[in-house]
């Protein structure tokens, strides 16, 4: 009798043991895996959009907003769209993209007035840190988001990113992903650091030429370093002007001929005066000196310049979040 009590036990006992072995299994993969709230963003946007997404909550400012985009990034995101910190500067701009979705990016120009001419004439909205702080992922969508959304479809960006890390710039890169409309195009133009004229390599070097607001140059981009970040984010890269690594000049006349779409690179083989003019050399500035030093076929002074083109299969992270809400 006491044996067929025992006997009885076991299946119990395996069940028990079975419970506990499953349920250690399932709290390992939970530590182990991203949290699920995460997860489940990311399955509500586009794939294409989720390394951006990735990038801009790992360089979230500050441990504890990291921490708040990974444990609920539908909350994250909405409360960066809806906060109550907007300034007037924000509110006009905003007003004006409403009206314009071509944006200059860091163009340290007069913002105050409304429209300026840089890319469209009397339709760029140009934007500087109090309009868009590039680096706080919350000023974007602040400014492309909000009630209504206006995603930009396109952004231009002359001699800007020069100015910031690779790290910063992508987090720049990301943003600008993430916010864009599908097929938008980033157009970039920064100083060239295979251009084979060493005096062009001493005026354009790390630690010269001070932006607007005090900050020197941090890099010299080449096609090498810059195109693989924009890349590494989902962005097709059209090359439109660069030396190589063995100083040979790239020139497309395609890129010029959307000047009046995208933005005119005005430090460029086309554009610049001083390869238009006959300039004496050694040519002086404030900002430094460029000397007679150019190879044959060489142009005094270009940019490295290309358009980040956004997929059109590929959403806005407005739209899609807007639409997952619903």
């Amino acid at each position: 009798m006491r044996s067929f009590r025992i006997s009885r036990l076991f299946p119990l006992l395996f069940a028990l043991l079975f419970a506990l072995l499953f349920g250690f299994i399932l709290a390992v993969r939970k530590l182990a895996t991203p949290d699920s709230t995460f997860l489940r963003l990311k399955r509500s946007i586009q794939p294409c959009l989720t390394r951006a997404f990735d990038a801009v909550c790992v360089h979230s400012t500050g441990e504890q907003d990291y921490l708040q985009c990974r444990a609920g990034p539908e909350e994250w995101v909405s409360r960066l769209v809806t906060g109550s910190n907007i300034t007037e500067d924000v509110k006009r701009a905003r007003k004006l993209v409403s009206q314009s979705d071509v944006v200059s990016i860091g163009s340290s120009l007069d913002t105050s007035n409304g429209f300026c001419g840089q890319i469209l004439e009397g339709k760029t909205v140009c934007t500087d840190r109090k309009e868009l702080d590039l680096f706080e992922f919350s000023s974007w969508l602040q400014l492309f988001g909000g009630p209504v959304s206006n995603p930009p479809g396109v952004l231009f960006a002359e001699h800007v990113l020069e100015h910031f890390s690779p790290t910063q710039v992508h987090h720049i890169a990301a943003a600008a992903f993430l916010t864009m409309k599908p097929g938008g195009v980033f157009r970039v133009a920064v100083p060239d650091g295979y251009k084979p004229s060493p005096s062009y390599q001493q005026y354009v070097r790390a630690g010269s030429t001070p932006s607007g607001l005090g900050n020197q140059h941090i890099v010299a981009y080449t096609n090498d370093s810059l195109f693989p970040i924009f890349r590494s984010i989902g962005f097709e890269i059209h090359e439109r002007e660069h030396f190589d690594a063995k100083g040979k000049f790239h020139s497309q006349d395609r890129g010029y001929a959307y000047d009046e779409k995208y933005g005119k690179v005005t430090r460029s083989w086309k554009h610049d005066r001083r390869n238009i003019e006959v300039l004496p050399l050694p040519w002086k500035s404030p900002l430094g000196i460029l000397e007679d030093d150019l190879e044959d076929g060489e142009p005094l002074y270009t940019s490295l310049w290309f358009d980040a083109v956004k997929p059109e299969s590929c959403a806005s992270i407005l739209g899609e979040l807007a639409t997952s809400s619903t």
